[in-house]
């Protein structure tokens, strides 16, 4: 079975960035980046910290997409946007 890769952890290796300095950066403590990495439940207020850690450490305008899948077809967070919507 091949070893499934979250985008967080895809996008810090392009990156070249740990996960530490993502936690720092976005104030966020590990045992929550670590739920976050593997798929679980994330708050849109979370997710904005990690995206603007993200684009701190990275010096340019990161897109949520990079981190999160957004497609709300496949049950992913994306339905915090959508739902609103509605």
């Amino acid at each position: 079975m091949p070893l499934v890769t979250s985008k967080i952890t895809a996008f810090l290796e392009k990156e070249g960035l740990t996960s530490e300095k993502l936690e720092a950066a976005s104030r966020t403590n590990r045992r929550s980046m670590t739920k976050y990495k593997s798929g679980g439940n994330i708050r849109l207020t979370s997710m904005l910290r990690i995206l603007c850690g993200a684009r701190i450490l990275t010096g340019r305008s990161v897109d949520m997409s990079e981190l999160w899948d957004l497609d709300p077809s496949k049950g992913s967070c994306a339905t915090l946007f959508t739902s609103a919507a509605e």
